[in-house]
């Protein structure tokens, strides 16, 4: 385990599991930090406990806790980053509303003699009231500004690609930008359909990056051994380099050279003018 001082470790230190609960192990840890996540007690940007470190803090499987990373990266609320951990995402929910009506909840039933884990029980065993299907203007208000934040980020990173690799928008894509408000529904599909779109881009982009690796390849395989790739080119915009640069493999001398077995790779330059 981590010393104090060391990313991750207090938020490690504030788990509390119980093993003789009803409630699996795996769904504790899974409400505990997305509680930590959504009331700000893990900030954006700060460093989680490793997958072994929290499984031995918390007597644990390491496969229980990578399972709890994983459903909270589907939920947007971390990030994996190659070799150096996972981390809070820097778009995650904070509400402060949720951890001052834990807070209030938690006081009102130590009040009553009431212990906090049956209060949890309750609260997971109640059925509520139905809600309206109108939100407050208030709780709508604020969903906008945040749902126009995301789209904002997505268009952004969207935008950042070449325009060859973007598929069209869908007729839903940007709907806010009109002269009216759109809603909350109206908001989540824009922010849908720009999640689509970039997952195809990033799809596009990652093909294009292995075939122009393949094609650099190629033109280092002609340097190499130009005999063994007799007349094969390669193309500038096939490798992803600017211009109109061309690399073939001729044999020198024509069709003596051809016979003789003396082949070179011969690199051409220019773009043809516009008519």
């Amino acid at each position: 385990m981590s010393p104090p001082g060391t990313p991750g470790f207090l938020i490690a230190e504030r788990f509390s599991i119980d093993h003789a609960a009803e409630l699996p192990v795996g769904a504790q840890l899974h409400w505990q930090l997305r509680t930590f996540i959504r009331t700000g007690q893990a900030r954006a940007g700060e460093r989680l406990p490793s997958v072994r470190e929290l499984a031995e803090r918390c007597g644990v499987n390491v496969n229980t806790v990578r399972a709890v990373y994983g459903r909270l990266e589907e939920e947007r609320l971390v990030v994996s980053r190659q070799g150096a951990g996972t981390y809070v995402a820097d778009d995650a929910p904070v509400s402060d509303e949720l951890r001052a009506l834990a807070g209030e909840a938690l006081e009102k039933a130590r009040a009553a003699g009431v212990e906090p884990r049956e209060l949890a029980i309750a609260l997971h065993s109640v059925s509520p009231a139905p809600l309206p299907d109108i939100r407050r203007d208030s709780d709508q208000r604020g969903a906008r500004v945040e749902l126009r934040r995301q789209i904002a980020k997505l268009e952004a990173e969207l935008a950042s690609y070449p325009r060859d690799l973007q598929p069209p928008p869908s007729p839903e894509e940007r709907p806010h930008h009109g002269g009216r408000i759109a809603g909350v529904g109206e908001l989540e599909r824009t922010r849908d359909s720009l999640l689509e779109r970039i997952d195809e881009v990033r799809k596009a982009d990652r093909t294009r990056e292995r075939r122009r690796t393949k094609a650099r390849d190629k033109v280092e395989e002609m340097v190499r051994e130009p005999e063994a790739n007799k007349w094969s080119w390669v193309s500038s915009e096939e490798t992803g380099e600017p211009g109109c640069k061309e690399w073939r493999v001729t044999p020198r001398y024509g069709p003596v050279g051809a016979a003789m077995g003396w082949w070179r790779v011969k690199v051409s330059g220019g773009c043809p003018l516009a008519p």
